[in-house]
């Protein structure tokens, strides 16, 4: 009789894509509650594969909808902890469409009244900070906040050089995610620019869009040599960028191609000796 209500393979399986290919992701996820109305448990996945495609109002809809009909479905809220997960996830949905609506009051006060469904201090210093209730002369020790409180480009392309080959060369526990040795760091960060805001954003972040771009062998992910890597930035504002790595797995996420960028004339020797270097280090990445 389970089957009726849920099924465990279907469900898992759409759930995969999500990283990957939202898209898709959102396509298996319609079909299965299509298949199993009555899974309220996993319909807060829908619910956010929206929030990554920037289909807000969808999925506020969406949001309010089940919200309605968990409250009115007495059967469903006896199975204590399938109405558990169901509610959190109506939650963490709702924390995660204030932040990207910028109801900035509204999510803090929600987080007050709902304690310990995500970060609390992290949603609250950011949405204290946008209200202005932060106290002057706050300091932080950490980058992200730093960021948020007074934007800094220099200090943003000091962090992106930490996926560099040259920063990792030396370093015995190395990043896992760097750019090759002949990237054009400088000139990618001016292009990437001209793209940044656009409809190719993905929301996975609360407070943050990510962008993918394209352009072949710019370094490895986990040893892999990989053709994308990723741009974070504010949802605040989108040319405050966070950080910038290769990233595997975006072959099925929105890109833009910056391939035409790429220089076709040999590299210079010095170059290519660091590139040896560089793959000798990482060859590992040549056997995925």
């Amino acid at each position: 009789m389970t089957e009726l209500f849920y099924n465990q393979y279907e469900f898992h399986r759409a759930c995969s894509f999500i990283e990957t290919n939202p898209d898709e992701a959102k396509r298996l996820l319609a079909e299965y509650y299509e298949k199993y109305p009555h899974d309220f448990s996993s319909k807060p996945y829908y619910i956010y594969v929206l929030i990554i495609l920037n289909q807000i109002e969808e999925a506020r809809n969406f949001l309010n909808q089940i919200e309605l009909e968990i409250q009115n479905d007495s059967v469903f809220q006896q199975h204590s902890d399938k109405y558990y997960y169901a509610v959190r996830g109506m939650k963490l949905n709702t924390i995660r469409l204030l932040a990207r609506e910028k109801r900035y009051l509204d999510l803090l006060n929600f987080i007050q009244r709902n304690p310990g469904v995500m970060d609390d201090y992290c949603i609250s210093f950011y949405c204290r900070y946008q209200l202005g209730l932060l106290e002057e002369g706050t300091e932080f020790h950490s980058y992200y906040f730093n960021q948020v409180i007074s934007y800094d480009e220099e200090r943003f392309r000091e962090h992106v050089n930490r996926h560099t080959a040259d920063y990792n060369m030396e370093l015995d526990d190395p990043n896992p995610s760097i750019f090759v040795p002949n990237f054009p760091l400088d000139d990618v960060i001016e292009e990437v620019k001209k793209y940044i805001p656009s409809d190719y954003r993905l929301g996975y972040g609360m407070f943050e869009n990510t962008y993918v771009f394209r352009y072949d062998e710019c370094g490895r992910d986990k040893n892999k040599l990989v053709d994308y890597f990723k741009v974070i930035c504010f949802n605040e504002d989108e040319s405050h960028f966070i950080t910038m790595c290769p990233s595997n797995y975006c072959e099925n996420l929105p890109f833009i191609d910056l391939n035409y960028m790429r220089q076709e004339e040999k590299p210079k020797i010095k170059v290519l000796s660091q590139i040896d270097k560089f793959n000798q280090r990482y060859r590992k990445g040549t056997m995925n």
